[in-house]
């Protein structure tokens, strides 16, 4: 941010914004002979006073370079630096081009030169406010006097901030221009916890170009894909090994600069690899438990030949066969999927509509749920079998699955009852797609053989209460709706 005045006295004396900066001014057209530059004896420190602190007095060699032959306390203080002695060549480069040609331009010019810019190197400085004016010692050589002074420092809560972080934060500008390489990009700002990550002191980092500065600390590794921040979308996140530490690195690109921020993720790492470890001793936990399966599977082929043996020993294993198979139905039921129909089963159907309750709840939109329940099953299962029993149940779930919307979830509550939950549905909604369920049930038939069997359906309505998102009340809602419409002689609630 750079803003320039040089318009015409008038012009730079309304923009000026100290008073010392305005007293300088004053002082140096009180000593400006007609169409002449004022002598630097008449401005000299002795006649500056106070403001002298805040000047600079640089002098031109013959090689074109300048030399400071006085550089004010209050701005040695305020760059961490005394260049009194120091030619303007001796600073970095991008510092030492940029400060001969504002001096050159005032010469040139023969005006004083107004300029508010943000401070690039000082770390406690915010923007700069400089007064340049042309001047010319007696013995006829040009010279500058620059007044600088901070306009604006950093924010102390923001400096608190930086300091208490644990995360390290870095802020990179350019050494010129618009530049999208770390090789154009010195460090700015750093706070204790990204000079501990480096491992060198605050002096040798700030105004470093940062390319040079990880080359030196050996962490090229970590920032190497900083970089990336340059293209379109500005940021990168990436996480990276380095020295036995893990680092989680961030990078945002603006016209400002790049901002940086690393921090130690070592424990989470270590947390997800014992998390790993957990989950492969679960995997083979599953193994084993799937052997065992197949081992009871094997048992009761054992226990099925040996019905064929005796009468009683038939009861008794068929009793012990079922047990089990009730055992593995259950099992089966504890994974995702409902075994014979292939919808979500009970557990999989909670966590599903549980996570769409909740964002129907931020968003404040309508969910629904619709609860259908075949009668008559066990009737229909001993009569002509369970084969025809759970044919039924596919061919229900079939033709209730097709007929809702992708956004529909859509599973196995239990033995005889299914759910559907409706997403963005009021309850006038849900009561037509309930309405259709049970045309689509009693259009539903399985041929058992003998007969056609299509079993009555019972279902119900109802819709979640505004930012309710608990599934275990909404089901329980439908199912005390349902048997009121049962007691009423209903089928459709």
């Amino acid at each position: 941010m750079t803003t320039d005045f040089r318009d015409s006295m008038d012009g730079i004396e309304s923009a000026v914004t100290s008073a010392e900066a305005r007293s300088l001014l004053r002082i140096w057209r009180e000593a400006s002979p007609d169409r002449g530059l004022p002598c630097l004896d008449d401005v000299s420190v002795e006649r500056l006073g106070p403001i002298a602190s805040f000047c600079l007095y640089a002098r031109r060699l013959p090689n074109g370079d300048y030399v400071y032959d006085y550089y004010g306390q209050a701005v040695a203080a305020m760059t961490k630096c005394d260049r009194a002695g120091f030619r303007v060549s001796e600073l970095p480069r991008d510092f030492a081009l940029r400060f001969k040609r504002g001096y050159d331009d005032c010469l040139a010019a023969g005006e004083p030169v107004y300029t508010v810019q943000r401070a690039t190197y000082a770390p406690e400085v915010m923007t700069w406010e400089r007064l340049t004016l042309p001047l010319v010692t007696r013995d006829g050589v040009s010279a500058v006097l620059v007044f600088k002074r901070a306009l604006e420092m950093q924010h102390t809560f923001l400096q608190n901030v930086l300091k208490a972080t644990s995360d390290g934060v870095i802020a990179l500008c350019s050494l010129g221009g618009e530049s999208r390489s770390l090789e154009d990009m010195a460090v700015v700002v750093a706070n204790p916890a990204a000079i501990d990550t480096l491992g060198v002191p605050l002096e040798q980092v700030l105004d470093r170009p940062f390319q040079q500065l990880i080359d030196a600390c050996e962490l090229a590794p970590v920032f190497a894909r900083c970089a990336e921040a340059f293209s379109a979308d500005g940021t990168i996140s990436y996480d990276v090994e380095h020295g036995g530490l893990w680092r989680r690195v961030s990078a945002a690109y603006s016209e400002d600069g790049l901002a940086i921020t690393i921090a130690d993720i070592t424990p989470y790492k270590e947390q997800e690899q014992a998390l790993r470890r957990a989950l492969r001793r679960l995997a083979d936990a599953v193994d084993e438990l799937g052997q065992k399966n197949r081992d009871l599977n094997d048992l009761t082929e054992t226990l099925q030949a040996a019905v064929l043996e005796k009468e009683e020993a038939a009861r008794v294993l068929a009793d012990e066969i079922r047990s089990r198979k009730l055992m593995q139905r259950r099992l089966e039921f504890d994974a995702n999927a409902d075994p014979l129909t292939g919808l979500h089963n009970y557990r999989q159907f909670q966590v599903l509509a549980t996570q769409e309750l909740r964002r129907a709840a931020r968003s404040r939109s309508a969910t629904s749920l619709v609860l259908l329940r075949a009668q008559d099953l066990d009737a229909i299962g001993a009569a002509h079998g369970e084969a025809v029993q759970d044919a039924v149940l596919r061919s229900l779930a079939g033709r209730v699955a097709e007929s809702l919307r992708e956004s529909d979830i859509f599973g196995r509550v239990g033995e005889d009852s299914f759910a559907a939950l409706l997403p963005d549905t009021a309850l006038a909604g849900a009561q037509e797609v309930a309405d259709r369920m049970r045309r689509l049930g009693a259009d539903t038939s399985v041929d058992s053989g003998d007969a056609c069997i299509s079993p009555p359906l019972d279902v119900a309505a109802v819709t979640a209460a505004p930012g309710d998102r608990r599934f275990e009340a909404l089901l329980a809602s439908a199912l005390a709706t349902m048997e009121k419409s049962e007691a009423a002689g209903r089928h459709v609630a």
